[in-house]
């Protein structure tokens, strides 16, 4: 073999080399990147989904221990109604009885009880406001308020309004909000 034919096989060789680096480097580029890409974008879809995954795990856990504690929890709130909240029929009966007994206890004179009723706006419960008035010294007003706010039944004093009244005695109206069966 001529040195001449051997430098032309040689030739040949290397372009042929050249081309199936050409060729690599055009698969690469055009199928590994591209299939790279496609198995980072679906590991990081993955680790996104296994993170969803144990939040819903623990929203469900917690869901179940509602679900479980939901039979005593309904109990309690139907022993809470039955016990402090009255029927809409007794609510006035029960308001103006425990202001004259909170009166009469706290050595108050009662001097009027009015009462509205809001407007049921599809609640579970209705408001009724008692705006009492009753008179007598400042530490009887005190105790009456402070009884009215503790009292079993379900009150919560909205407003108090305390004036000068004849000689030592005082003046207080007081606002409640009763809560009652629609």
């Amino acid at each position: 073999m001529t040195r001449e034919r051997f430098q032309k096989i040689a030739r040949w060789f290397e372009w042929g080399a050249l081309a199936m680096v050409a060729a690599d480097l055009i698969l690469y580029a055009a199928w590994v990147v591209p299939v790279d890409r496609l198995a980072a974008g679906e590991e990081r879809r993955h680790a996104e989904l296994s993170e969803r995954l144990l939040v819903e795990t623990e929203v469900i856990g917690r869901l179940e221990e509602f679900k479980n504690a939901a039979p005593q929890t309904a109990q309690e709130l139907d022993t809470f109604v039955n016990k402090h909240i009255p029927p809409r029929r007794e609510a006035y009966y029960r308001a103006a009885r425990l202001m004259r007994e909170l009166a009469d206890h706290s050595g108050l004179q009662l001097s009027g009880i009015s009462y509205k009723l809001d407007p049921w706006r599809d609640e579970p419960l209705r408001r009724l406001a008692v705006e009492v008035r009753v008179e007598g010294p400042f530490n009887a007003l005190l105790n009456f308020a402070h009884e009215l706010e503790t009292t079993k039944d379900f009150v919560m004093v909205e407003n108090c309004n305390v004036q000068g009244h004849q000689g030592e005695s005082l003046a207080m109206r007081l606002t409640a909000g009763m809560y009652l069966e629609p």
